[in-house]
């Protein structure tokens, strides 16, 4: 009887395992999915396209001394509120370090960046799985609807690209909140409502865009029949939390200088909802801009992809049995994407509405669409799905391949869209430091040519007139850039590059180069007063100043600096040359210029060697 007994336990088990392993490994197989397309991404480089602005060059990551996160919660960064994406940035960083520069900031490796960007894939794929298993009647149907999400080319610039883990980071709290959401919604439990709450909250110190998820959750509740009290009323209570994350991001994010009023703001959002779903559909020509900017838009009017989306939302919505199966996830979709519609003004409009990263998030409401279909659909289509799922994990893999470097990503964006000052200039920057100035003029001069008010390409054009020995050139740039900086001209977007500190730089260093010595010192006394933290300004000041042979000046300016900027070692090494030139005590400044030429040398042996690989 006993051996009967376990012998039928052994079969039990058997079974059990025999399930578990049929369900475990449909989603194993996404991982490794997820990690052949997305593993060529930690040999990948920093980008010129908001990395080194956000992280790789951003001075609260890159100073040595700076260890405080605390700052990211009490107050804005580049105009935005983002305190737990910025902390995260910060954690990743202090592992990332990997030397020095010439200037003593921390040379930072991309590769914890970009190995944070994928695992948070795997993450989210995962609890993109949780979620619609609900809705699944078929192990394949829920496969496919996962495979979509982990593989569509879409999801490739959120997950590529290091700034991109603002989107990744979001989505990682919340999917989860979601899911919690739809349970608290089913059985209750004020645990559960909690949980849920507190992943919403996190999710909107992540980014802003989370101010969608309250209706998220009624769309996800009501199309599982869910009691609506329970759905209205956490979806009430998250929509609580909004109203402070909403009046901050509202204060910052000022949207184009032109802005659309009315229905055409709702026009300008259909044009959006038919780029998501021409690119769902045929995601053959992504881009970082894809120029759909409101005023470009409207222009176009009437163009055939805003009105084809209104004819479809209008037939899905009159018809029972489409609205029965589709009528859910479009207004899932819809509301997961209304703060980048076009009804909100935002920084990034004045590029264009559209975005491949805004859509990270929303792609779970075509998940659902797909998990429904095919729950009724014959086997055939079952197995054509799969094969779908193949070849998108292609064609992500060939859009992977585009961010292994700024050249060919940016080369590709203009090919696009010719029209795009942005990939223009990131191009410039990108041919800027691989040392072709020609190439990075052209591109500074096209860019200029779509947009002359875009600070950034006029602030790298002079500096390639710099480099090329053109300084005479180079002065009336960075002069005017300087001057504009000072008036705070207000058609200068708030969160784009001023160049005002380097303006005042390179319009310095010009003079000097110039012989305009005087001329140098009278506006480097204006910017050291105007910059007492800028290290740069009393380095090139020192320079000036011993031309002018005020040596006792000279001297106190290169104390300066040194304090301001002590793991620089080509300052060490200049300040060592001037006490070594200029000594007021012979023993005591030979001491001290030997003691910094010993110091440069030991910051510099391994980490510029660091540096100059990673501007590589």
């Amino acid at each position: 009887m006993g051996g009967r007994s376990a012998s039928k336990l052994c079969r039990l088990d058997a079974r059990q395992v025999t399930s578990m392993l049929t369900s475990v490994a449909p989603f194993c197989l996404l991982v490794v999915c997820i990690a052949a397309i997305y593993g060529q991404t930690l040999a990948f480089p920093f980008l010129s396209y908001d990395d080194p602005l956000h992280v790789a060059d951003n001075p609260l990551l890159v100073t040595p001394g700076v260890s405080n996160p605390g700052r990211f919660w009490t107050q804005q960064v580049y105009h935005l509120y983002m305190p737990v994406t910025y902390t995260a940035w910060f954690a990743l960083a202090r592992v990332a370090r990997a030397g020095l520069s010439p200037l003593g900031t921390y040379v930072l490796s991309p590769l914890p960046f970009h190995c944070a960007n994928v695992l948070l894939h795997v993450w989210n794929t995962l609890w993109i799985w949780l979620l619609l298993r609900p809705f699944a009647s078929r192990r394949l149907a829920l496969w496919l609807g996962v495979a979509l999400f982990a593989l569509h080319p879409l999801q490739v610039e959120t997950v590529a690209w290091v700034t991109g883990l603002k989107d990744v980071l979001y989505a990682a709290f919340a999917l989860p909140a979601l899911w919690l959401s739809a349970r608290f919604a089913r059985s209750g439990g004020l645990g559960t409502a909690v949980l849920a709450t507190g992943l919403y909250a996190t999710a909107l110190l992540t980014k802003p865009s989370a101010c969608a998820l309250p209706l998220m959750v009624v769309a996800l509740g009501m199309a599982l029949a869910y009691p609506r009290r329970r759905v209205i009323g956490l979806a009430v209570l998250w929509g609580l939390l909004v109203l402070p994350v909403a009046w901050l991001t509202a204060g910052v994010q000022t949207g184009p200088t032109e802005a659309p009023n009315g229905l055409a703001r709702l026009y300008v959002a259909l044009d959006a909802l038919a780029v998501y779903a021409k690119n769902l559909m045929w995601p053959s020509a992504l881009t970082i801009d894809y120029g759909h900017d409101p005023m470009s838009v409207l222009r176009a009017w009437p163009a055939l992809g805003p009105l084809l989306v209104a004819g479809l939302l209008l037939v899905v919505f009159s018809n029972k049995l489409l609205r029965r199966v589709s009528g859910w996830p479009v207004l899932l979709l819809i509301s997961s994407l209304l703060p980048v519609l076009g009804f909100i003004p935002f920084d990034f409009q004045r590029h264009s509405t559209v975005a491949d990263r805004y859509f990270y998030v929303s792609m779970v409401a075509a998940c659902l669409l797909v998990v429904r279909l095919a729950n009724k659909a014959p086997r055939w289509c079952l197995a054509l799905g799969f094969c779908l799922a193949g070849f998108l994990s292609v064609l992500a893999t060939r859009q992977v391949a585009l961010w292994s470097n700024g050249e060919r990503l940016f080369r590709h964006a203009v090919a696009i869209n010719s029209r795009s000052a942005m990939a223009q200039q990131s191009l410039g920057s990108t041919l800027l430091n691989q040392g072709d100035l020609p190439g990075a003029e052209a591109a500074f001069r096209a860019a200029l040519a779509v947009d002359p008010l875009q600070v950034e390409a006029r602030y790298n054009l002079a500096l390639v007139q710099e480099r090329s020995g053109a300084y005479a050139a180079a002065l009336p740039l960075y002069t005017a850039l300087m001057k504009e900086a000072q008036m705070a001209h207000p058609e200068i977007p708030a969160t784009a590059f001023t160049g005002d500190i380097e303006s005042f730089e390179g319009a310095a260093r010009m003079l000097y180069q110039l012989g305009q010595f005087t001329e140098a010192d009278a506006l480097l006394s204006q910017a050291a007063a105007r910059y007492p933290e800028r290290g740069n300004i009393f380095w090139i000041r020192g320079q000036v100043l011993e031309r002018l042979q005020r040596f006792d000046e000279a001297r106190g300016a290169f104390a300066e600096a040194v304090k301001l900027l002590p793991n620089a070692p080509e300052l060490l090494r200049a300040d060592a040359a001037f006490l070594r030139a200029h000594p007021q005590d012979a023993v005591a400044d030979a001491a001290s210029a030997a003691a910094l030429a010993a110091r440069a040398e030991v910051l510099s042996n391994a980490s510029l060697q660091v540096w100059r690989e990673t501007k590589k």
